[in-house]
């Protein structure tokens, strides 16, 4: 199978959406980062949809009239931008800072960052372990058997017996990291 026609590869993956967990939807998050005063975080381990829901989410606003200004930090890349110089809402749209990977951040630059967003109206950050959130935790995402067999039938459709192992029995292999298991099904199609 060529890499253009494996239905793990990278156009696909990063072209689902985000899959809600049980009585969740953008309505209720947004909701509920509303009621947090538009500042608010989302937990969750490596791999579990943190980055696709911001993408999600920041076009939920911009459909509202926010204008999103994204920055992400990365174990290779942790620092914030020497000038942090957000859009300016002088046309009188409201501006929301998104900090994806906050926990990247050293103490100088989550004094940068304060200094920064607090004259800003919302704030989202994402991060791995709730307890080092310096916003109200909106959501811990942990992805279930459920959200992997609707990513599955989403990127195999008919073709989901390809895939012999449970959801679950996927999810212990990756210890939880629906990216890496993705990345894995990958390598594993390619000898299709």
């Amino acid at each position: 199978m060529t890499a253009g026609e494996n239905p793990f590869r990278s156009a696909r993956v990063t072209g689902l959406g985000f899959c809600w967990p049980e009585g969740g939807s953008m309505a209720v998050l947004m909701a509920e980062w509303r009621s947090a005063g538009c500042r608010g975080a989302v937990a969750g381990a490596k791999g579990n949809g943190k980055s696709t829901l911001l993408r999600e989410w920041m076009a939920a606003l911009a459909e509202e009239g926010w204008v999103c200004w994204a920055l992400r930090l990365t174990e290779e890349s942790p620092r914030l931008p020497r000038k942090l110089a957000p859009p300016v809402g002088s046309d009188g749209r409201p501006v929301c800072a998104v900090l994806d990977g906050a926990e990247q951040m050293g103490w100088v630059d989550r004094r940068r960052w304060r200094r920064v967003v607090r004259r800003l109206q919302g704030e989202i950050q994402t991060c791995h372990d709730p307890r080092g959130a310096r916003l109200p935790v909106l959501w811990t995402l942990e992805a279930g058997p459920a959200q992997v067999e609707d990513l599955l039938g989403q990127l195999l459709g008919g073709a989901r017996g390809r895939v012999p192992e449970s959801a679950a029995e996927l999810l212990a292999a990756h210890q939880g990291d629906v990216r890496q298991l993705l990345r894995s099904l990958y390598d594993r199609a390619a000898g299709w």
